[in-house]
């Protein structure tokens, strides 16, 4: 059956033209300013000489007051912020207000808590039920059709592939439009930055709201505009207009309340007293809903095969993550820490922020999403199939969609009903651990997942801060090996599903998924050296930290890397298990044309393929083979380039400590790309118990390179590439 899409009205016509314009200005790193749409042009600063110690009677710019923010803290900044507002009032951004709020450091280290672990911190009632609260979040995202594919098609203007009727039919043209345009989720997508604003009640229908339009097929579109809008492009939505467009009305806005993921701005409280009006005298409109985390929305596309022939749907999900630092302007969270008086936030305890769902995390997503039929199709046993391990998991993106992954196969594949897939999601970072457990809650997979607190560089599992989680994740004793935790919890989880298999069966983890820290930080842009110069008001230099636990991967880039693939063989099914990593790969292998241009002998002959080798090849117990596959760009960023794109836009300073770092590392060229390995049971004594890992190029194509979440041209590549290791 062919497509049909809906055409937009004339203000949604609006609502795209309006995104087109913002997205295309809007920066990506967190101290880019551009002049908004709405905004005044800024004056720009230097971050070298100005004075941040500026009295509160000084007009100033948004770029100003970030960096008395970054550089004197939070609250040394209110005030500016909410000067700015009132200098800018069509700023809708939720970066300035929650720059502008005495509350929201407080508000945001509350969130992913469960209520009854927040003890007398917390002011909703005891009763309150979190679970459930977090289902109606779920049908309050069902209700609003907060997905993808209707976000592409109401909201972007982009067609979509899938669901195109009530009964999931596409033709085959669909769906080839479908794959290649951003087929997973909306990466096409910058969050407003502070001074930028979207005025939504101009885009939105008022008859949709007012029961007047005879168009009942779209009565849910206000509220997914009201939805898009806070948890997609960060903007702010004045209370009332959000009452009368969102699905539940009041009662969805006291959900949303409760659960922490957003806080009222009252744009008159502490302005200026003075001025200040009467309580009774308050109105609606100065009232702001603010959104203190993203809702990413992920689609799964169907997973066909020839021995089904029965209807194929995607599977649709949603993670919540941190704000992107655009919005957030920082890369750690204020922590909440236990006390006799329940919980309370702590300035000199902090979390990492959770990764926002980016390129990188799509990438492995999409990619293994091609090849997952090929995979499993050659496996011998699939009874029990699908123990899947995902450390550094950040909001739990790899886990959970693999999971979502094998559930669509368990649908649509004859042969695979015996798979019984679970997950267990590894972190150093508690809150990302909180948030995994959230969205597992939110996305239906709850008692699918596990959650270990963990350092992969020391190699030791924790049990975690808070009694009630160690006891839920059942951990207990002291520090202990973490390759000892992963297993014994898979035991003890395999035990609890009462699985009818063959207990002799190796009980190892069947896919290993990996997206690493992988930026190589100089020590001085660290946030924790960064957290330490705030500190110390005579230092001369005054640079912020950019880069926080999620994305640091230490001096090298590869301090988590070499973690992950040392402890990999110890992990994996000996035979047939998958091991499957995203990052950016230190000084990959030169295109055959220009191999003589590498000077540095020594590079040659232990090239990055090497390396990776010796790395697995350190656990000596291990009695298996592996085969896998190196994909890089056909065309590595070179270390002048990768400098710039890291540090401070327009900041030579900031680019030549970069630009020397890389040197000092011995890092000359970096490339984004995929690592793949599948292990094999020794075939013979002669075995070499190591990893035959062969390197291939990814074509550059005018679709872009291998992250580019539209390419399907990279994914056809590496999917026929896989077809060969997984035979």
């Amino acid at each position: 059956m062919a497509a049909s899409y809906i055409t937009p009205s004339c203000r949604n016509a609006q609502f795209v033209l309006f995104l087109i314009i913002v997205l295309t200005v809007l920066p990506i790193t967190t101290t880019s300013f551009h002049a908004s749409p709405i905004a005044p042009p800024r004056q720009a600063t230097s971050s070298r000489s100005m004075t941040a110690n500026r009295a509160l009677s000084d007009t100033i710019n948004y770029a100003q007051a970030y960096q008395i923010r970054t550089q004197n803290g939070h609250d040394a900044a209110i005030h500016h912020y909410r000067q700015l507002l009132l200098q800018n009032p069509q700023d809708t951004s939720a970066a300035t207000r929650i720059a502008a709020s005495k509350d929201s450091l407080r508000l945001l280290a509350k969130v992913g808590w469960p209520y009854a672990q927040l003890n007398e911190y917390q002011t909703i009632k005891q009763t309150e039920d979190w679970e459930g609260d977090i289902e109606k979040l779920h049908n309050l995202l069902d209700l609003s059709n907060y997905h993808h594919s209707s976000l592409r098609s109401h909201i972007f203007n982009l067609p979509t592939g899938i669901d195109n009727d009530d009964e999931g039919n596409g033709d085959q043209q669909s769906l080839a439009k479908y794959k290649n345009d951003y087929p997973m989720g909306p990466t096409y997508i910058r969050p407003l930055a502070a001074g930028q604003g979207l005025d939504l009640s101009k885009l939105i229908d008022p008859s949709l709201t007012s029961g007047k339009s005879m168009d009942t097929a779209r009565k849910w579109l206000p509220s997914l505009q009201c939805l898009a809008t806070l948890f997609l492009l960060s903007s702010c939505v004045p209370k009332q207009l959000l009452i009368e467009s969102i699905v539940g009305g009041k009662e969805t806005l006291e959900l949303l309340l409760r659960l922490g993921i957003v806080f009222i701005f009252d744009a008159k409280q502490g302005v200026d007293e003075r001025k200040q009006s009467a309580p009774g005298d308050r109105v609606e409109e100065d009232e702001w809903v603010v959104p203190l985390i993203h809702l990413f929305p992920l689609d799964i596309p169907p997973i066909r095969s020839l021995s089904c022939d029965g209807k194929h749907r995607a599977k649709h999900m949603v993670l919540m993550t941190d704000l992107h630092p655009n919005v957030l302007g920082m890369t750690s969270i204020p922590k909440l820490i236990e006390s006799n008086k329940g919980h309370s936030p702590s300035d000199d305890n902090e979390e990492g922020a959770v990764m926002y769902i980016g390129p990188d995390s799509l990438a492995l997503v999409h990619h293994l999403h091609a090849s997952m039929l090929q995979y499993v199709e050659s496996q011998t046993e699939m009874q029990s199939f699908g123990r899947i391990l995902d450390v550094c998991t950040g909001s739990g993106v790899q886990a959970l969609a693999t999971l979502g992954m094998l559930d669509l196969l368990k649908q649509n594949v004859l042969d695979s009903a015996g798979m019984d897939p679970m997950a267990i999601a590894v972190d150093i970072n508690e809150r990302a651990l909180r948030f995994t457990r959230f969205n597992a809650h939110l996305n239906g997979y709850s008692d699918k997942l596990l959650t270990v607190h963990a350092d992969l560089l020391s190699g030791e599992a924790y049990p975690r801060t808070n009694a009630q989680h160690a006891k839920h994740e059942e951990f207990k004793g002291d520090d202990t090996s973490l390759v000892e935790v992963l297993l014994n919890k898979l035991v003890i989880e395999e035990k609890q599903q009462s699985f009818q298999h063959d207990r002799k069966k190796e009980q190892k983890f069947d896919i290993f998924l990996a997206n690493p820290p992988f930026i190589p930080v100089p020590p001085s842009r660290s946030d924790d050296a960064a957290s330490s110069l705030r500190k110390n008001e005579g230092c001369g230099d005054t640079s912020t930290p950019r880069y926080g636990l999620f994305s640091s991967g230490g001096a090298s880039g590869e301090d988590c890397l070499r973690a992950i693939v040392q402890i990999a063989p110890s992990l994996l099914r000996s035979d047939g298990g998958l091991f499957a990593v995203v990052s950016e790969f230190m000084n990959p292998p030169p295109l055959p044309s220009v191999s003589k241009k590498i000077v540095d002998e020594e590079d040659a002959k232990e090239g990055l393929a090497s390396k990776i080798d010796k790395w697995w090849g350190l656990q000596l117990a291990v009695d298996s083979d592996a085969k896998g596959i190196l994909f890089t760009n056909e065309f590595a960023i070179n270390c002048g380039i990768y400098a710039q794109r890291r540090a401070m836009k327009n900041d030579q300073e900031d680019i030549n400590v970069w630009k020397e770092h890389l040197d000092l590392s011995g890092i000359h060229s970096v490339s984004p790309g995929l690592l793949f390995v599948q292990t094999r049971k020794f075939k013979s004594k002669q075995s070499g118990k190591r990893l035959n890992l062969k390197h291939q190029f990814v074509p550059k194509t005018d679709h872009g390179s291998i992250w580019t979440p539209h390419n399907f041209d990279a994914v056809e590549f590496t999917r026929n590439i896989l077809m060969d290791l997984f035979r």
